[in-house]
């Protein structure tokens, strides 16, 4: 059965279409990367996947896939740049983990347990640009500054 997923164009956003795409088991979050629209699935063969997409009119097709090896499911991931960065919700339930974009691949960082941070269950990510932010920002032990 094929996916559907809610579009607006980026030149229109006062109407939204839904799109059959075939080849996603099950589609989770969506996300500009700059140059294409892309469907992540947290149901991809033995882990998860981001696909990015062309879209025509009404019709999308696949135009490329970036395989996050060792991922148990990232429901929802947040591209910048060169990098996802996605929270894994396997069985341990407590990893976060970038991978390289658009090579996919193997973690090139996790952060779990083990390491200087603990997260119990994360489940979304969200990108800050940092040229639109000054400061710091704290998420539990994690610190990030400009």
């Amino acid at each position: 059965m094929p996916a559907a997923a809610p579009f607006s164009s980026r030149s229109s956003f006062d109407s939204l279409r839904i799109l059959k795409l075939k080849g996603i088991a099950f589609p989770g979050n969506i996300q500009w990367d700059g140059s294409s629209l892309t469907v992540g699935d947290p149901a991809y063969k033995s882990g998860s996947a981001i696909f990015r997409v062309t879209v025509s009119g009404s019709k999308a097709a696949i135009s490329g896939k970036t395989v996050l090896k060792d991922s148990y499911e990232v429901y929802q991931s947040w591209i910048q740049g060169d990098t996802v960065i996605g929270p894994d919700d396997g069985p341990s339930l407590d990893a976060v983990k970038l991978w390289k974009y658009p090579a996919g691949g193997k973690p090139a960082m996790t952060f779990s347990k083990g390491s200087s941070t603990f997260f119990n269950g994360p489940f979304g990510a969200v990108g800050v640009q940092a040229s639109e932010f000054s400061g710091t920002l704290t998420v539990r032990r994690c610190t990030m500054a400009k």
